[in-house]
């Protein structure tokens, strides 16, 4: 299963053929294949964001996805392995694109925190999304991307910011106050 900005190159193509042919060991459930995620363009390789590893090829039989809005996770009984070769995302095209997403995964994020936590203090409104902006950039190797990478950590922190502030927007719509201190 590839998603539809996913592709797969032609050296997984033929690593995912082998498996198939010969079949994986009786323990193994799945296997995680290595993602390049492209941004305006460009391969990403710091800011946390490669390997990415996704499960994508699997046993159905073994597992089950969790119960989340954003990124759900495939929940695997048994060993995963993973494969060299990667698979390409082509997910962010552009800065219209980013938005869109942005807009659509900080509401479903913003929803999933508000299942984990009934109030969204000022320092989540205030360091949160400059942490996230430090962590990309400088923690996990943004910096390497050049321009990409600022753009990228700059978006993330944005997006930490927007899902706090629309979680903030829900509770205070519900009667439940204003931001605690």
């Amino acid at each position: 299963m590839v998603a539809a900005d996913e592709r797969r190159t032609d050296t997984l193509q033929h690593g995912m053929r082998r498996v198939l042919q010969t079949g994986p060991a009786s323990d193994v459930a799945g296997f995680g294949i290595p993602r390049r995620n492209f941004f305006f363009g460009r391969w990403i390789r710091g800011g946390g964001i490669y390997p990415d590893y996704q499960l994508r090829l699997f046993r159905h039989s073994a597992g089950r996805y969790d119960d989340v809005l954003l990124h759900e996770n495939l929940r695997l009984s048994g060993r995963i392995e993973r494969f060299v070769h990667p698979m390409d995302h082509h997910s962010m095209p552009g800065v219209r694109e980013h938005v869109r997403k942005m807009i659509r995964y900080s509401t479903l994020g913003a929803q999933e925190k508000l299942k984990a936590r009934s109030r969204v203090t000022v320092m989540d409104l205030a360091a949160n999304h400059l942490g996230t902006i430090f962590k990309t950039y400088v923690l996990r190797g943004g910096y390497r991307d050049g321009v990409h990478g600022i753009i990228v950590a700059l978006f993330a922190g944005m997006h930490t910011f927007v899902k706090y502030a629309k979680a903030w927007e829900v509770l205070r719509a519900r009667g439940q106050g204003d931001v605690k201190r």
